[in-house]
């Protein structure tokens, strides 16, 4: 069914925290290990959106990666238009597909752990 405002003002939000992550990446390359922290855990909360909506994991995985081309896009013209010349918009490339890659894999784990019975808000968290 459709979305209701606040699930779809959620998955906006997700969305536009992961470009905000995926552009302090690229320009941030100190803080890449933190900013890396930051996209996980944005990925995990979109896996729990949509599986809370009960949307299949193979049609979460779709819209995001439907999401993920236009983030490349953004990103690189964020990168072009910084007056940078456009090689160093395409080095950025591979930068944003790294980091919108371990979103998703944050967001296919959340959501195959999902379980609505036990959101306490208390996920057990894996240390690395």
């Amino acid at each position: 069914g459709p979305l209701s405002q606040e699930s779809h003002e959620r998955l906006a939000r997700c969305g536009r925290e992961l470009l905000d992550l995926v552009i302090q990446y690229v320009n941030q390359p100190s803080k890449r290990p933190e900013t890396i922290c930051y996209v996980r855990q944005v990925g995990e909360e979109h896996g729990r959106i949509l599986a809370s909506l009960g949307f299949p994991l193979v049609d979460s995985v779709e819209a995001f990666i439907n999401h993920r081309n236009l983030l490349v896009d953004a990103a690189t013209q964020f990168a072009a238009k910084g007056g940078h010349p456009s090689g160093r918009a395409v080095a950025t490339v591979p930068l944003v597909t790294r980091v919108v890659d371990e979103a998703l894999v944050s967001l296919v784990a959340a959501h195959q752990s999902y379980r609505p019975d036990v959101q306490s808000g208390q996920s057990e968290r894996k240390t690395e």
